[in-house]
């Protein structure tokens, strides 16, 4: 079953106890490995997430900044008084 937490391990030996031994070790081994690469997979993400989020911040940052310039221009072109000179 994909993205469970079920192994199925066989183990033959000479005794009971040996296999469950073995079996055990084999079971908690592939536990921990899957852990481990759970583990990667969310810290690569975390990671691929956080430069997004930088890179989109840098760009708004970019945006508004240009933007700015632009508005004050044309606030000033709206406004009566502005045209205005005052003698």
């Amino acid at each position: 079953m994909r993205d469970s937490n079920f192994v199925d391990v066989i183990v033959e030996a000479r005794t009971g106890q040996l296999a469950a031994t073995m079996a055990n070790a084999h079971a908690e081994a592939a536990i921990a490995y899957v852990s481990e690469l759970r583990g990667c997979t969310a810290k690569a993400a975390v990671t691929f997430l956080t430069e997004q989020l930088q890179t989109a911040q840098a760009e708004l940052e970019a945006a508004q900044s240009a933007r700015r310039p632009r508005q004050t221009q044309r606030k000033r072109a709206e406004c009566p008084a502005a045209r205005r000179t005052i003698t």
